[in-house]
């Protein structure tokens, strides 16, 4: 090709074509309307804007809820996956709080949980009620978030379809943990989990609602619930590990193990330890103040 020679898209492969937008940050079906005529270093020029603001998708997350004698733990790791909104680049952040306080419950969050400008921390809060039991709180929350997500998705382009399924973790889209003690039922530790999942049939997706739930838990009762990524905490318990002995040490250690194995997960942690009357937050690290 000769120096001042524009390159055209005759005879670039589809794959290639693509790959070249999605470099650059560009949308398809703007940039094909006129792409023929321009340049390499003037695409560049074009992708770069002063006032252009960067959003992003958050993906990754193991959570993990322990019920023991006296207390309901809910731990997170601290590492997020931040993927830009073309999702063609993204970093890690170790120092991420996934633990949120809704009156006297709590929740948590792996999956994607930012998509652009929708960040589900907040419409957990701003659409939670403490004046309804855990359950019907669950039940709204489930219509709401599956409604959100069922537009976002929607609106994909096809290009943004495609790295989109590539982003999110294989375990599903989404997962909320709630847990803490309802006044409702003479403060029973109560706990719920809502999951969302892409659902591919015949390569046709769609949001689906997964495993949700609400459970009380009976008088003595303990026990372990993990979510996110959590293959190789379930192998290490499958091989006779003491869930029992449900410590903040033990379940950092369940963090580690699943850390170790996926770098999506991070050794850094956040948990709190909610009784009948009081709570406690915790970190493995510094919390520094602005």
């Amino acid at each position: 090709m000769a120096e001042n020679e524009k390159p055209k898209w005759e005879g670039v492969k589809k794959s290639q074509r693509e790959s070249t937008i999605r470099g650059l940050g560009l949308e398809q079906n703007v940039v094909e309307k006129f792409i023929v005529n321009l340049s390499l270093d003037e695409l560049i020029k074009l992708s770069v804007s002063d006032d252009k603001e960067e959003k992003y998708i958050k993906n990754g997350t193991t959570i993990l809820a322990a019920l023991t004698k006296n207390s309901l733990i809910l731990m997170a790791d601290s590492r997020s996956q931040r993927v830009s909104g073309d999702f063609s680049t993204s970093n890690f952040v170790d120092t991420t709080n996934k633990i949120h306080q809704l009156g006297q419950y709590f929740f948590e969050i792996a999956g994607v949980s930012h998509f652009r400008e929708i960040d589900i921390y907040y419409l957990v809060s701003i659409n939670f009620d403490t004046t309804l039991s855990l359950k019907s709180n669950s039940e709204k929350l489930q219509k709401i978030i599956f409604d959100v997500l069922t537009s976002y998705y929607n609106n994909l382009t096809t290009l943004e379809l495609d790295y989109f399924h590539q982003s999110i973790p294989t375990w599903g889209m989404l997962q909320i943990f709630i847990g803490g003690y309802e006044q409702k039922t003479n403060n029973t530790p109560s706990f719920t989990q809502l999951e969302f999942k892409i659902q591919n049939e015949e390569s046709f997706y769609s949001v689906t609602i997964g495993n949700n739930y609400t459970i009380r838990f009976e008088k003595g009762q303990t026990g372990l619930i993990d979510g996110g990524a959590h293959e190789n905490i379930d192998k290490l318990l499958k091989n006779g590990y003491n869930k029992d002995n449900l410590t903040i040490d033990n379940l950092k250690y369940l963090i580690s193990v699943e850390a170790d194995a996926n770098d999506t997960i991070g050794h850094d942690y956040n948990y709190v330890i909610i009784k009948r009357d009081s709570f406690k937050l915790g970190s493995s690290y510094e919390v520094k103040l602005p």
